[in-house]
């Protein structure tokens, strides 16, 4: 009998539990629903913190012919995204480059630091501060680097099949473009 009780008790405890995780799971979910998603494709503009955000060119620069050998962390390539951020707005408006991702499928990077003032050299921060009507060209580069799994990609790169997206802005709506490169 008292076998029984203990787990009548946990019986109930367990189901006390489950409904109250499913109606928390349901008020975050209705809270924070899924994003939006829009695509824009290169020369379009999209609007961020107050500037419009083109993509004008990108390109894979890939650094080895195949994967076979790679040992994993090494670099499979390099993909470089060139953008034109002007402010739009009526005051000072900042960008952060950190907040931009490449995006394939379940893949997801940021951009190089190292590359990015390799290739930028008059850029002093990550941080692009603009006055109204100003400004400025980036190359964000992004590096691939082989890891177990990735196969598929690597293939898809080094045939320009992969779908890439360089990632704009992330919530309540995911604005992506979709390279060409």
């Amino acid at each position: 009998m008292k076998y029984k009780l203990f787990w009548m008790v946990v019986a109930i405890v367990f189901v006390l539990t489950g409904g109250v995780a499913a109606v928390r799971g349901a008020r975050i979910n209705a809270r924070y629903p899924a994003p939006e998603k829009v695509m824009f494709s290169e020369g379009e503009p999209v609007k961020k913190n107050g500037c419009a955000v083109t993509v004008t060119d990108s390109c894979l620069e890939l650094s080895a012919d195949s994967p076979e050998g790679l040992a994993v962390g090494e670099p499979i390539g390099l993909v470089k995204v060139s953008l034109r951020i002007e402010n739009t707005s009526g005051s000072d408006s900042s960008i952060h480059l950190t907040d931009f991702g490449l995006q394939s499928d379940i893949w997801y990077n940021q951009m190089s630091r190292y590359e990015t003032t390799a290739l930028n050299p008059g850029l002093a921060s990550a941080v692009i501060t603009l006055s109204p009507g100003e400004h400025e060209e980036v190359i964000l580069p992004f590096m691939v680097y082989w890891d177990r799994g990735m196969e598929d990609m690597a293939k898809q790169l080094a045939e320009k099949e992969a779908d890439l997206d360089l990632i704009i802005t992330q919530y309540p709506v995911k604005q992506f473009c979709r390279l060409s490169y």
